[in-house]
């Protein structure tokens, strides 16, 4: 994805509307709220997450996601991230696990 590509990208979905599967996932964890956002993007998700209370890792291969989240995020103290891979990351043990487009991007790319 070419850097106009990837602004366009995180453009249009910095303020997605947050899935109601991932509504209903965050109704239904009684124990540690951590979750794992592989691909984060712009940090809509990560976003809601922390404020439904959870820990986020959050990690994204491109640079853009990451700097957008940190100036999103720099005030939640339970959001860390990363600039990863699937394969460079360091998974810890988790709740919920989201990956959103990422699988359609890594096609794509």
């Amino acid at each position: 994805m070419t850097a106009d590509q990837s602004k366009s990208y995180y453009d249009s979905t910095e303020n997605s509307e947050i899935r109601s599967d991932l509504l209903r996932a965050v109704e239904l964890i009684g124990g540690p709220k951590i979750a794992i956002d592989c691909g984060c993007g712009a940090g809509s998700n990560i976003d809601h997450l922390a404020s439904s209370g959870f820990t986020v890792y959050g990690f994204d291969v491109e640079g853009e996601a990451i700097s957008r989240c940190k100036k999103r995020l720099e005030k939640n103290s339970n959001v860390i991230l990363s600039r990863n891979s699937f394969s460079t990351f360091s998974y810890p043990k988790a709740s919920l696990v989201l990956a959103d487009a990422s699988f359609i991007l890594l096609l794509e790319g």
